[in-house]
């Protein structure tokens, strides 16, 4: 008899150890759940921005992901939403589409997935992508320009610049001497 009350002792404590272990405690994470991403649409070639996350079950823990690739990401407690930040090189290439998904540490699992969609720069337009050096000295710098004769970027240093105005100057005093020859 004694035997068969530890053996039942053993077993019932056993039994709340793994129940616990598996209940609504501290120990359970959930599998979060993406409701919303803002924005939800950007431009190609735009600069480093804060992608919002919101949905159900995200916590300070949460990691954020773009394609699969970890971002850095943290947890508002006063929105309950996740804070990811987004770099311009995420979303240089236009006509893309980016999944966004996030997940908790085990046993959380991962979250649905939304698209963020990278759409082209409007008519073409020519845009920054880059500076070559990053800091300089005044009128030193070049820019890396995407979309600049549509099929290639084109880089824009002080010489060119200053061959672009002798050339102007050239052209304008052809035109003048032609033009006071005329009237001649």
């Amino acid at each position: 008899m004694k035997r068969l009350r530890w053996t039942a002792a053993a077993l019932l404590a056993s039994a709340l150890f793994f129940s616990n272990g598996c209940s609504s405690g501290t120990g359970n994470i959930p599998t979060p759940s993406i409701g919303t991403i803002s924005p939800d649409s950007i431009t190609a070639g735009s600069a480093d921005f804060t992608l919002f996350i919101s949905g159900n079950g995200l916590e300070a823990d949460t990691v954020g992901f773009l394609d699969g690739t970890t971002r850095p990401s943290k947890f508002n407690k006063t929105t309950g939403q996740i804070e990811m930040s987004i770099t311009a090189a995420d979303v240089a290439v236009p006509d893309a589409s980016v999944q966004v998904t996030v997940a908790n540490p085990s046993p959380g699992g991962t979250s649905n997935a939304l698209t963020l969609v990278v759409n082209p720069i409007a008519n073409g337009a020519p845009a920054i992508t880059g500076f070559n050096p990053p800091s300089a000295a005044a009128g030193t710098m070049g820019a890396s320009v995407a979309n600049a004769n549509k099929a290639k970027r084109q880089r824009l240093t002080k010489r060119p610049r200053r061959r672009q105005l002798q050339k102007r100057r050239q052209r304008r005093r052809q035109r003048n001497r032609r033009l006071s020859r005329r009237s001649n």
